[in-house]
C-alpha cells in the first residue's frame, strides 16, 4: 500500500539499482535540489542512516564475500532497516518531510530473496512488519549494464565493495530481477543509466514535481 497523505504523511522516495549504477550520485543531487528550494527533506541510505545501522553496514559491505551465510546476511540487513525506519525515516515522514533513501525494501527482495534464495514471503512479512506495510511513493531504478557498473563501483575511495566481488553472472541476475519487478509496478520509474548525470537528474526532478503534485492534490481533495 502507498502512504495516505490525508494522514499528514510525508513523501517517501527511494533509489534502486545494481552496484555502480549511479543511484547514490542521484540521491545526493535530488537532496541538494530540494534543500536549495527550501523543501523539508532528509537523505538516508540502506544499510545505514543511524549509528547502529551504519555499524551494521560495515559488517555487511566490507570483508570477505563468503564470510556469512545468506540468512545471516538477510537478517542483518533487516535489523539495519528496522533501526533506520524507527529512528529516522518514520519520524521524518510523520513530520511531513520528504525522505530520500538510497536502497530500501526492493533491494532486500532482489539481493536476498531472488538472488540469494531466501523465501520472499518471509522477507516481505518481516519488511512489512518493520514499516507497517508502508511502501515508497516513488522508486527510481537506475538501469545500467552490470559490467559498466562494477567498473565504476570498484573505485579506490569505495571501501564498501564486498558485493562487488561476486560474479558478473550474479550481478546480471540482480539487474534482471530489478527489471522484472519494476516493469510490473507503477511505483517505479526506470531510467537509462547510460544517460549523463545531468540528464538523469533532470528526469528525476521533473518526475518529483509530479509526485509532489499528486500528494498535494490528495491532501486538498
Amino acid at each position: 500500500m502507498h502512504f495516505d497523505h490525508n494522514t499528514n504523511s510525508g513523501i517517501f522516495i527511494t533509489f534502486e539499482g545494481g552496484d555502480g549504477s549511479g543511484k547514490s550520485t542521484q540521491v545526493k543531487l535530488l537532496y541538494k535540489y530540494l534543500l536549495e528550494n527550501n523543501y523539508p527533506v532528509i537523505m538516508t541510505r540502506e544499510p545505514g542512516g543511524t549509528q547502529i545501522s551504519e555499524q551494521l553496514r560495515t559488517i555487511l559491505l566490507q570483508g570477505n564475500v563468503n564470510k556469512m551465510n545468506a540468512i545471516t546476511e538477510a537478517l542483518i540487513f533487516l535489523a539495519a532497516r528496522s533501526d533506520n525506519w524507527e529512528k529516522l525515516i518514520k519520524p521524518a515522514l510523520d513530520s511531513n518531510k520528504i525522505v530520500i533513501c538510497d536502497r530500501f525494501q526492493d533491494s532486500t527482495i532482489v539481493y536476498q530473496g531472488i538472488c540469494n534464495n531466501i523465501n520472499i514471503n518471509l522477507l516481505n512479512n518481516i519488511c512489512n512488519t518493520i514499516t507497517n506495510n508502508m511502501l515508497p511513493n516513488r522508486t527510481y531504478l537506475i538501469n545500467i549494464d552490470p559490467v559498466i557498473g562494477l567498473k565504476r563501483s570498484m573505485r579506490q575511495d569505495n571501501v564498501d565493495i564486498r558485493f562487488e566481488h561476486k560474479s558478473t553472472e550474479y550481478h546480471k541476475r540482480i539487474q534482471e530481477a530489478y527489471l522484472r519487478i519494476a516493469n510490473n509496478n507503477d511505483r517505479y520509474l526506470i531510467i537509462d543509466g547510460n544517460l549523463s548525470i545531468e540528464e538523469i537528474n533532470n528526469i528525476i526532478i521533473k518526475d518529483v514535481w509530479k509526485i509532489m503534485g499528486k500528494a498535494i492534490s490528495k491532501v486538498t481533495n
